[in-house]
């Protein structure tokens, strides 16, 4: 996407305003600075990929290796005399915005996962699941990035001074493969990172409440499975061939990625019989009847995640499973009850304006429409619904990490509540948009 004028001339001043001197260029006149960023983020695709920091970082990044072999120099880019390091630079940043949006794949490891029986499972476009143990090239890449193993016995055998670099065989694992366009650069967590770990987290809630895949208890974990968990990381390659990084990813919620199982039991094929309705089930056995397994059992997800993303209802619902996933992977028992609240708002709540009826009012009457099927059982829900959510306020205003007894099954019941709900709204939508 190319700059227009108004950006072109913001940029052509900051460039005046440059100052090089021992190669490290600064900026005079912060205004020009606060300027061409004001007109950068306020206009497509811009805004929609990038924020203070990582125009920062672009900016920067173009304006330093447009100053290389400088070193030694003490010069100002308003100079005439140095007219042909002004168009330099300036075309380095001007090049480096528009380049975006930069495509990218970011990998979510899913150590739980069997062997998919093929090097790519497509969910929908733009999302797949794929298995290192089958592709050697993602394979070798994923090896570029990850810590080299060291063989002792090679070493012995070499009588070197050093043991011979051997492939982890860690990377050799599944991964959630998830396409994105925007920026990466150095930061943490930029938007492109951001928006692939919230799709990670609704392909694992929809997964779940398919049934076709569950979250390990964090007890059950073995004494080595932590070492493991750090040798496989997120990564985010882009897709131009550049080689990868790690991503930063929080540890409570990379644990989480590493315990959720998919459901071996789930995974069949359909034995055709002599007649239309005979037939059985039975587990897959080859390669291809795996990976057509696996994809049987995500029907629901597939599903829901190709729906229009601009849709209200599931922006709604994507949103709740967001909060939830957040609940079930800290460890802080007040702020999962708090985020569980947060996940019933966004699923529940609506734009009403009307005073007279509190929040928790128009929360019940909604949860108790969508699960109760007759009035006596959506009173039951309403009043189920209120007891649970009073607690809201004790826990906001007891500042407690820890729960007492009797928020705890609060808690509980939460956890139970929100799970039934998300389940009846998801399949409402997926009914609605069946028949059309």
């Amino acid at each position: 996407m190319e700059l227009k004028q108004g950006q072109r001339d913001a940029l052509s001043e900051f460039v005046k305003t440059l100052q090089i001197a021992n190669g490290k260029p600064t900026v005079e006149n912060y205004d020009s600075l606060l300027a061409l960023e004001k007109k950068i983020l306020i206009a497509s695709p811009w805004k929609e990929m990038i924020g203070p920091r990582e125009f920062s970082s672009i900016l920067w990044d173009a304006t330093w290796s447009g100053a290389l072999g400088l070193e030694t120099a003490d010069v100002r880019l308003d100079d005439p005399q140095h007219s042909e390091l002004f168009d330099r630079v300036f075309n380095n940043i001007r090049h480096a915005f528009e380049l975006l949006p930069l495509s990218y794949q970011i990998l979510v490891p899913f150590t739980g996962f069997p062997e998919l029986g093929a090097a790519v499972v497509p969910i929908v476009p733009g999302l797949a699941l794929v298995d290192a143990s089958f592709d050697d090239e993602l394979a070798a890449r994923l090896n570029d990035v990850h810590p080299k193993v060291r063989n002792p016995l090679l070493h012995i055998a070499a009588g070197g001074l050093r043991g011979f670099p051997m492939m982890n065989e860690v990377v050799k694992t599944r991964y959630l493969r998830i396409d994105g366009r925007g920026y990466a650069g150095r930061a943490a967590d930029p938007p492109v990172v951001r928006a692939a770990l919230a799709t990670a987290k609704q392909f694992i809630a929809l997964a779940v409440q398919e049934r076709a895949a569950y979250v390990e208890p964090q007890w059950k974990r073995r004494w080595d499975d932590k070492a493991s968990e750090d040798r496989s990381a997120a990564l985010l390659f882009p897709t131009d061939g550049g080689r990868g990084a790690r991503i930063e990813v929080p540890t409570e919620l990379m644990s989480f990625f590493h315990r959720v199982m998919l459901d071996t039991s789930k995974l069949t094929v359909r034995e055709p019989g002599q007649s239309l309705l005979g037939g059985t089930e039975r587990a897959p056995i080859t390669p291809d009847e795996m990976s057509q397994a696996v994809l049987s059992s995500l029907e629901r997800t597939r599903r829901f995640l190709a729906l229009d993303g601009e849709l209200e209802d599931a922006k709604r619902i994507r949103s709740s499973m967001e909060w939830a996933i957040d609940a079930a992977t800290t460890s802080n028992e007040s702020i999962a009850f708090l985020q569980r609240c947060i996940a019933f708002e966004a699923l529940l709540g609506s734009d009403e304006k009307n005073q007279q009826r509190s929040v928790t009012d128009r929360l019940s009457d909604r949860y108790a429409y969508l699960l109760g099927q007759t009035e006596s059982q959506r009173k039951q829900e309403r009043t189920r619904f209120r007891r649970m959510y009073d607690h809201r306020s004790d826990i906001v205003h007891g500042r407690a990490g820890h729960l007492s007894e009797e928020h705890r099954r609060a808690a509980v019941e939460a956890e139970r509540m929100l799970a039934a709900v998300l389940f009846k709204e998801t399949g409402n939508l997926l009914l609605s948009r069946l028949r059309g």
